[in-house]
């Protein structure tokens, strides 16, 4: 039966928060999937393609709350731009962000996957070819480090400062391409992005080719005792909560951190872990271990 539904705008995910955690409410909003809830606007969340109703456009997909380790149903609908990006078909793991609640269908909630910049997409690796993620990615020092990141394995890294970029398009002799220029033939290239890792437009590199390991070192001058100990509570320092975000969403199979041995002692670390927790990864992957490997001043 069909029926007109009341929306509902629903609280923000970040309201959920402990009052340590709301100095990260935007970076939670920003990056936090849920299971669907509800007739609420706007909601983040996974998915597996089962059931073409529409060619390519319309699908009947499959959730999963794993909060209560439900199922569920729903109709995800995509703008018709995404399908320059990805060939649709069953099987395939999704991760939305801010899908539009447009109805309900056969008691179905229906979702629209608005075009980029109303909602964000991105793949979830599933048992293909190995590809790498490196964030932060400065002139490679995880790609440069880890031997097994040879002509087999894909890489893609992606990094804000122009100069460090291109040193490192140089070091490994494929193109620098900044997020706004990014077109669909290049989503399986081994290519720098040029941009801010905040910026979710870059997610839909993943729609080709996804990663099966993430590999990051977000800046440690806002933990490190050389530096200005002010934590989350500076840019610096959000972006090591942002990387956690990513992670969530991204689902690697193996994600790995560095920063500073003063991470670990910085009156932070309890409320990082919280936040990581809270965002659902930090019990899939991440360990105090992985999160504070490295040097530097501490």
């Amino acid at each position: 039966m069909n029926f007109m539904p009341v929306f509902s705008k629903g609280t923000l995910p970040s309201e959920a928060l402990p009052e340590s955690l709301k100095v990260a409410a935007e970076i939670f909003n920003q990056w936090k999937i849920s299971g669907v809830r509800g007739l609420v606007k706007v909601q983040s969340f996974a998915f597996t393609l089962v059931e073409e109703l529409v060619e390519k456009v319309c699908w009947k997909v499959l959730t999963r709350d794993e909060r209560v380790g439900e199922e569920k149903s729903v109709i995800v609908v995509f703008d018709s731009s995404w399908i320059e990006w990805f060939d649709p078909r069953v099987g395939l793991c999704l991760t939305v962000l801010d899908a539009r609640l447009c109805g309900v269908l056969d008691d179905c909630p229906v979702f629209m996957v608005g075009r980029e910049g109303f909602s964000f997409l991105a793949r979830r690796w599933n048992g293909e070819d190995l590809r790498c993620l490196e964030l932060f990615a400065g002139i490679g020092g995880w790609s440069a480090a880890l031997p097994f990141f040879d002509e087999q394995c894909g890489l893609v890294s992606i990094e804000l400062d122009p100069q460090r970029a291109l040193a490192l398009g140089r070091m490994r002799g494929c193109p620098v391409v900044p997020i706004d220029l990014l077109l669909p033939d290049m989503l399986a290239l081994d290519i720098i992005l040029l941009g801010d890792v905040r910026d979710r437009r870059w997610l839909k590199i993943t729609l080709s080719w996804p990663f099966q390991f993430l590999l990051q070192s977000p800046p440690c001058t806002s933990f490190s005792g050389g530096g200005s100990r002010l934590g989350i509570y500076v840019e610096a320092g959000q972006l090591l909560l942002h990387g956690l975000g990513i992670a969530a969403v991204i689902q690697a199979e193996v994600s790995c951190g560095e920063n500073v041995k003063g991470l670990i002692r910085h009156g932070h670390w309890p409320i990082i872990g919280l936040f990581a927790h809270m965002v659902t990864f930090w019990s899939k992957c991440w360990s105090s271990h992985t999160l504070c490997l490295g040097g530097g001043l501490d």
